[in-house]
C-alpha cells in the first residue's frame, strides 16, 4: 500500500476520524482503488499507487473540478490529494434506470458544449502514466494530430513497438484529419472515458 501519512494528517486537521477499514474494489490497471471508512462515520472513494509519476494525482483532481464547474454530469467531490493518493466522495451504487444511458449521453453532451477558443489545457495530463502535453492550439487537427496521436506514436517507435512505415502511415492519417472529422470548436471532454468510469447510481456521473 501507499504511504498515507499526508491523507492521515488531513483526516486528523478536519476531524475526520482515523482509517478503520478500506476494501479493495476492482477498476482500472494503473491504481489501486478501494472504499475507505473512518471511526468518525465517514466514507471515501480512494485511488493510491506508490509509484505514480510526479503530479500525476493533482493533474486528475485539477481535471475533475473543472468537469464540475460545468454543473452538467455528476462528478464525484475532490478532497484530498498527494503524490501517492487522491480521496474522493464515495457515490453509492444503484440499480440503474430504464433511461439511465439517456439521461448519461444528454449530461456528457451538455458538458462537451462548454467551448474554449483554443484547444489545450493550462495543465499537462497523463494517459495512464503516460505524461500528456496540452499546450494551447488554435488548429485543432493539428492539436490531435501532435499532441496525441503522433505523440504516442512517436514514443512506441522509441520504445521499439512501432516501425518506422507504421509512424509513417500514422503520418499520413494525421494529414487527412481535416477530411474526415468536421471543423468544430474546442470543448471539454473527458479523456479516458470508458465503461469502469461511468458510475450507475440514482443519477449519471463519471467518477474519474
Amino acid at each position: 500500500m501507499s504511504d498515507l501519512s499526508g491523507l492521515n494528517s488531513w483526516l486528523q486537521r478536519n476531524a475526520k476520524g482515523r482509517i478503520i477499514g478500506q476494501t479493495t474494489v476492482a477498476g482500472g490497471c494503473i491504481n489501486e482503488a478501494g472504499i475507505l471508512r473512518t471511526d468518525a462515520g465517514f466514507c471515501y472513494f480512494l485511488k493510491h499507487n506508490r509509484r505514480a509519476p510526479a503530479g500525476m494525482f493533482e493533474c486528475e483532481a485539477r481535471s475533475l473540478k473543472l468537469m464540475t464547474e460545468t454543473g452538467t454530469i455528476r462528478i464525484p467531490a475532490v478532497y484530498f490529494w498527494d503524490e501517492q493518493c487522491l480521496l474522493m466522495e464515495y457515490l453509492e451504487p444503484a440499480q440503474a434506470r430504464k433511461d439511465y444511458w439517456e439521461n448519461f449521453g444528454r449530461a456528457l453532451a451538455a458538458m462537451h458544449r462548454h467551448t474554449a477558443q483554443a484547444f489545450g489545457l493550462d495543465i499537462d495530463t497523463y494517459c495512464g502514466t503516460t505524461k500528456q502535453p496540452n499546450t494551447w492550439t488554435q488548429d485543432g487537427y493539428q492539436f490531435f494530430a501532435e499532441q496525441r496521436l503522433l505523440m504516442q506514436g512517436r514514443l512506441a517507435q522509441h520504445q521499439g513497438l512501432l516501425q518506422q512505415t507504421d509512424l509513417e502511415m500514422l503520418e499520413q492519417i494525421c494529414g487527412k484529419l481535416p477530411e474526415w472529422i468536421p471543423e468544430q470548436p474546442a470543448s471539454l471532454i473527458h479523456g479516458d472515458l470508458w465503461s469502469g468510469n461511468a458510475h450507475i447510481g440514482k443519477r449519471p456521473a463519471i467518477t474519474g
